[in-house]
């Protein structure tokens, strides 16, 4: 039978002693201490006293979606009264989401994530709730433009059969990227191919001699059918008939590859392809029991201080609903009651990451790698110049994003949880690439001085385990250099690799993740040389990456900050 159900006026309480936002800005994710206000509420009663678990039953919600709290619905301190609503007796605890009011942008700016209330038929039943990562669509052009330029290869590849002669077969190993006699997949992008193609032209062009082979080449190079050419110059992927530029479009330049079978070049999208997710969005949470009253209690919230009376906090104005009289505390709703509280407050459902960088250098140098990895038709210096501007930072990537549960946790913590499967589960990683707006370059950051940091919005990750993050880095200097995994060309993208895990410098952070929903996780990165560099993007699930250093995460409460920092991150 339906439940009684009685009128009430509700009060909530968001905490916001630090505002949220994105990398996303620190404007996005809140980092700027200013609040950006909640664009959906949702609150679901349940008829149990106690913290709300994932078998238990809830009531309607009491709210709907367009329900908004902004800063002015109630005083500074951001406390909140919803429209009065009818509440069932007994109802004792609550489980309240938030969505931040979107701003303009778009999901690389606002984040994105899909919360499964939202379908049809709403269910609001803890064990159904879950929070998904929104992934990254490839642009539709994207596959038809990776065939194209796998087949512009493959010409080049064929023109006068010299990836057989034997005088010209080191330098198509060198094109082709064999070592060993092993074909090793190599960065795809539109940006590196023009580069690539570039090159080989400079070095068929000098160390062939004239005749037949050499122009076959250089004409198959030049194919007005694909680019475009000024001079001896290839400018841009696009010709007579077929359009290459811009692969990929939406994700990171480092998922696109080539490689060789033996008889034509094909696409290789790189690894993790089709995991690439946008940041998290931001969301608030709490799983609160209740305090009610039967009076209006609105009016007893003290909202400016006077000479002789305080503002209230939100822990004084929750206090008033103890009985004068009995001096308890109401924890249900009856027949009487016509006021309720949440007693705890909203609070960031979404994890922060803030990084800050900075470079080792010598004489504004800083290591690359020397010339003896067995690539002998290219020749670099040992070591790249640090100046101010140099390699602005793109994008930053996170791995080990999980979908999440009700509460804001990873939904499978491990594989021996109910319900589990590797394909309801997989790992996302994070593709923030807004931060390029941040202007930050590691040439302006020498030892000593750290860069601002760099706000990203993120899930919960699960307990012991290490998380990978990427950097992604523009050579703007104007000289090649190489890596282990080939030439960053100029112009073109490049990744460094960490992998962080807690701090776990007290009792209390050893049940902390590396990256824990209202929390901040601050690292400090010092990169002192390129030698383990990417120019494409490596599996991030795999042991056998290379990383710099395996790196530590300060971990902090998201309302107080980080007030310390932990000098030990060093690729």
């Amino acid at each position: 039978m339906e439940q009684e159900a009685v009128p009430v006026s509700l009060s909530l309480s968001v905490a916001t002693n630090r505002a949220g936002t994105t990398r996303m800005s620190a404007v996005n994710t809140q980092n700027d201490n200013n609040f950006r206000g909640v664009q959906d509420l949702w609150l679901v009663p349940f008829m149990k006293e106690g913290e709300i678990v994932s078998g238990d039953t809830p009531l309607s919600p009491v709210t709907s979606e367009g329900q908004t709290i902004t800063a002015i619905n109630g005083a500074a301190k951001f406390f909140f009264n919803p429209d009065a609503a009818r509440m069932q007796i007994g109802t004792a605890s609550f489980l309240a989401y938030g969505r931040a009011t979107v701003a303009s942008g778009g999901p690389f700016v606002n984040g994105s994530l899909t919360a499964s209330y939202n379908n049809t038929p709403m269910d609001f039943t803890p064990a159904a709730v879950t929070f998904t990562p929104d992934v990254i669509p490839a642009d539709a052009d994207d596959a038809t433009k990776a065939d194209r330029i796998a087949a512009y290869l493959t010409n080049i590849a064929k023109a006068g059969n010299w990836c057989n002669d034997n005088d010209t077969k080191e330098l198509f190993y060198d094109f082709a990227n064999i070592h060993n006699s092993v074909a090793e997949p190599f960065a795809g992008s539109s940006t590196n191919i023009l580069k690539h193609v570039n090159k080989t032209y400079q070095i068929v062009s000098s160390s062939i001699s004239g005749g037949t082979l050499k122009n076959a080449i250089l004409a198959a190079i030049t194919d007005p059918q694909y680019v475009t050419v000024d001079g001896t110059t290839i400018t841009a992927l696009s010709g007579i008939d077929y359009d290459m530029t811009g692969y990929p479009a939406n994700l990171p330049d480092g998922v696109a590859g080539m490689c060789w079978n033996g008889t034509a070049f094909e696409s290789r999208p790189g690894n993790n392809f089709g995991s690439y997710v946008y940041p998290a969005e931001l969301y608030y949470y709490a799983n609160s029991q209740i305090y009610t009253s039967p009076q209006e209690m609105e009016d007893q919230y003290v909202t400016t201080a006077t000479a002789t009376q305080e503002a209230d906090t939100w822990a004084t104005f929750i206090a008033k609903y103890k009985d004068k009289t009995t001096g308890e505390f109401y924890t249900t709703v009856t027949e009487d009651t016509r006021s309720i509280a949440l007693i705890d407050q909203l609070q960031y459902g979404v994890a922060c990451l803030a990084v800050q960088i900075q470079a080792k250098a010598v004489d504004k140098k800083i290591y690359a790698f020397d010339d003896n990895y067995g690539y002998p038709s290219v020749a670099l210096t040992p070591t790249v110049n640090t100046t101010l501007g140099t390699f602005p930072l793109t994008a930053i990537l996170v791995g080990g994003q999980h979908k999440q549960g009700f509460d804001f946790t990873p939904k499978y913590p491990d594989e021996t949880a109910t319900g589990y499967s590797a394909d309801d589960d997989p790992e996302y990683i994070i593709y923030d690439q807004s931060i390029a707006g941040e202007n930050i370059c590691l040439g302006d950051f020498t030892e000593g001085n750290y860069s601002t940091p760099l706000y990203t919005l993120t899930l919960q990750t699960k307990k012991d385990q290490s998380v990978k993050l990427v950097l992604e880095f523009e050579n703007n200097t104007g000289s090649p250099f190489k890596c282990k995994s080939g030439i960053i060309y100029p112009g073109t993208k490049f990744y460094l690799m960490a992998s962080v895990v807690n701090l776990e410098s007290s009792e209390a952070e050893k049940d902390q993740q590396v990256l824990t929903k209202d929390h901040i996780s601050t690292v400090r990165l010092t990169i002192s040389n390129l030698s383990n560099a990417y120019n494409a993007l490596p599996s991030l699930s795999s042991d056998k990456v290379r990383v710099f250093e395996t790196v530590t995460a300060g971990i902090n409460s998201w309302q107080t900050g980080s007030s310390s920092s932990t000098d030990i991150y060093n690729w």
